[in-house]
């Protein structure tokens, strides 16, 4: 992406409500682009709460850097040490492309088999609750209920769902919804050793427009 695009691109951070931060990404100026349009309010509503109360600055979950480019959600383990909860690795925005590449970081497994990554990406038909590695589309159709294996074409039976959730730690589960009506593919990809899940959303445009549930 050109230079040009960068400095024509907004990007904002900030509490939605408790223990929610969301981050956006649009044009700065829409001139001349292909039409962006949100999620309705009448089905999603992101009107931000009241964030009044929170005495809780922004650093104090997320870490900025700019070389190389990364978002990183955390969480406190104790006054001097935090874990990486969900890593934002890049972002590449166009007209006809939205793409963010996210790295979650579940528990690790003894095996691809017992692994607990992701949950979520409905509505879908599958035998295992946990997405494994794969492609999973979500965009609105009507289908029968084909068993859902990661492998294109996608399988997705009925709606629009971007929603999933992992396990960091025995009691902090993490959820990310990412508000975006475009069709989009989600590319899951599991390292069971680590507990690490690569998540690449690639969808065909739209508003960024990120929130990440952060445990309580």
């Amino acid at each position: 992406m050109g230079r040009s695009n960068l400095d024509n691109i907004v990007l904002s951070i900030g509490y939605f409500d408790t223990g929610i931060i969301n981050v956006k990404w649009s044009w700065k100026s829409p001139q001349g682009k292909r039409t962006v349009f949100k999620v309705s309010d009448e089905i999603v509503n992101t009107t931000k709460r009241d964030v009044s109360g929170i005495q809780d600055n922004l650093d104090k979950y997320l870490n900025i850097s700019d070389a190389p480019f990364q978002i990183v959600f955390k969480t406190r383990i104790t006054s001097q040490k935090t874990e990486a909860l969900l890593t934002i690795k890049g972002l590449l925005y166009d007209q006809y492309l939205n793409w963010v590449n996210l790295e979650a970081n579940a528990m690790p497994s003894q095996s691809e088999d017992s692994f607990r990554g992701i949950v979520g990406l409905g509505e879908r038909a599958s035998k295992d609750m946990f997405l494994k590695s794969g492609v999973y589309p979500v965009w609105n159709s009507d289908i029968d209920n084909p068993t859902d294996d990661g492998i294109l074409p996608g399988k997705e039976t009925y709606g629009t769902h971007p929603f999933y959730m992992f396990k960091h730690a025995a009691n902090n589960w993490v959820g990310v919804y990412h508000n975006l009506a475009q069709a989009t593919d989600y590319w899951v990809s599991n390292d069971w050793a680590s507990g690490k899940v690569g998540i690449q959303q690639v969808a065909t445009g739209g508003y960024g427009d990120l929130y990440v549930i952060l445990s309580a």
